[in-house]
Formats: structure tokens, C-alpha cells, sequence
């Protein structure tokens, strides 16, 4: 009868340490952990799960990896990772999930390992650049959007403590993104290659309260939150404005120019 199930809930198990053994799952489509507080393992069997189609280890608080052969899981559309607080490592097979279409990993710390992911030819100078700085201590590596794969539709990574230095100048690896949470991130600038992300519809960086700029940003863009970017003062070459795109800039305290919109001069004082 196990060899039928199709979903396997255990959500909630408080007392649940480690993961089944999923030898005797087969035909699993999807599997669910989410707040399992002290769950510390998952069972390197899970790659053995050709058919499952989501994983949710949400708030698995003392989760600290995953198992490598997860990038076996080559029907995997759906990860999500977001509340694992103790999550410091990304398998480097992550990247081989062919199917993966949405990723969630918000409230991670997973900007302390890079796993650089894919074919050399695409991320080369992001590998060896890795492989060429001294890595002194834990927190000298950074989490790079060069782990993840090239399928990816929908990429939330909200308050993970992403630096510019997480971001490869070249984001044409995720070229079918359609949807990027970078919220609550000490990020500075955007590289420009941002824009060729060609199908993005909706990108996130409301209280990113470092951020000073934004490049030019893709013409399929129709959402863009930047509510309480505190260091920007100006926005240009924002696309769709006055057409389709929905613009949250509330609370932007510096803020005195959108190119196109409006443009606030300050007032001199006449003595």
C-alpha cells in the first residue's frame, strides 16, 4: 500500500528529527514537512523520488542541509526552503533540477555558502572566481543566484542578508524568471544585465534601505515594489510608466525624482 501514496503530509511533527526513509515511496508526488521544528535530516533516499513534483521544508528551523542527490529529482517544480534559519548550504546539484519552476527561500542564511551550479561555459567567471578567493571563514562565502537553475519562473529570497556580491553581473542564466523577491536585502545596486531578464513581471525590493539606484529594468516589467528604499533619490528609464506597470513607492524618504513622472525641487530660502 505505501508504494501508492502520492502524498505524504507531516507537517507539524514537532518530534519529527529525521525524515522516512522513502525507499518504499516510489510514487510520491508530494511531500510535505513544513514546520517541523526539529527536523535536522532528510533522508538521502529522497532522490530516489522521480515523480515528486514539491517539496515544502518550510520552517524547519534546525535544518541545516540538504541531502546532494536532491538534484536527482529531475520533476521537481516546486521548493520551498523559507524559514529555515539554520539553512547555511545549498547542494552544488541544486542547479540540475531541470523542472524546478519555483524557489522559495526567504529568511535563510543561506548567503553564507556559495554552490555554484551549471555548466562552467555559463557561470565560469563566477566559478572560478570562487575558486580563486581565499576562503578564511564561513561568513568570507556568499550565496550566488548562479546556484540556482536555469528553469526557475518564480524566485523569492527575502530577507536573506544578500549583498551585491550575491548577484553575478550576468543574469542571463534565469532568462525565464518571470517573478524575483529580493525584499528586506542589504542590496546596493542591480547589475545592468538585469534587464535582460526578458520575461519578468514582477520584481521586489521594498525595504532593500541600502539600495541607491536601479538600472534599466526589463520591458516586460508590470510590478515593481520599491515601498521604503530609503538611499534612492532617483528612478529612471522605469518601463510601462503611465501604461501597464503597478508602482509601490510609498515611504521612499529620498526620493525626489521618477523620470517621467514627477520631478520635486527643493525650495531655496529668499532672505
Amino acid at each position: 500500500m505505501l508504494r501508492l501514496f502520492k502524498i505524504l503530509d507531516l507537517s507539524h511533527s514537532n518530534r519529527l528529527t529525521n525524515t522516512p526513509d522513502f525507499s518504499e515511496l516510489p510514487n510520491l508526488e508530494r511531500l510535505f514537512f513544513k514546520d517541523c521544528i526539529n527536523l535536522i535530516e532528510v533522508h538521502g533516499s529522497i532522490g530516489e523520488l522521480g515523480r515528486l513534483v514539491l517539496l515544502n521544508l518550510e520552517t524547519c528551523k534546525n535544518l541545516k542541509k540538504l541531502p546532494h542527490n536532491i538534484g536527482h529529482l529531475k520533476s521537481l517544480e516546486k521548493l520551498f526552503l523559507s524559514g529555515c534559519s539554520k539553512l547555511i548550504e545549498l547542494p552544488t546539484e541544486l542547479g540540475k533540477m531541470e523542472s524546478l519552476k519555483v524557489f522559495e527561500a526567504d529568511e535563510t542564511a543561506i548567503h553564507q555558502s556559495l554552490s555554484i551550479i551549471g555548466e562552467e561555459k555559463s557561470w565560469g567567471s563566477v566559478l572560478r572566481s570562487w575558486m580563486l578567493t581565499p576562503r578564511k571563514s564561513p561568513t568570507s562565502i556568499r550565496f550566488s543566484l548562479a546556484s540556482l537553475s536555469c528553469s526557475l519562473v518564480s524566485l523569492s529570497l527575502e530577507d536573506c542578508n544578500l549583498s551585491d556580491d550575491a548577484i553575478p553581473k550576468d543574469l542571463g542564466g534565469l532568462s525565464l524568471l518571470q517573478h524575483l523577491d529580493l525584499n528586506k536585502n542589504p542590496i546596493c545596486n542591480l547589475p545592468d544585465s538585469i534587464r535582460g531578464l526578458t520575461a519578468l513581471q514582477k520584481l521586489e525590493l521594498a525595504h532593500c534601505t541600502k539600495l541607491h539606484s536601479l538600472p534599466e529594468l526589463p520591458m516586460s516589467l508590470n510590478n515593481l515594489n520599491i515601498h521604503k528604499c530609503s538611499s534612492l533619490d532617483m528612478v529612471t528609464n522605469l518601463p510601462n510608466l503611465l501604461r501597464s506597470l503597478v508602482l509601490a513607492i510609498t515611504s521612499c524618504d529620498r526620493l525626489v525624482e521618477i523620470q517621467g513622472l514627477f520631478n520635486l525641487v527643493p525650495i531655496k530660502n529668499i532672505n
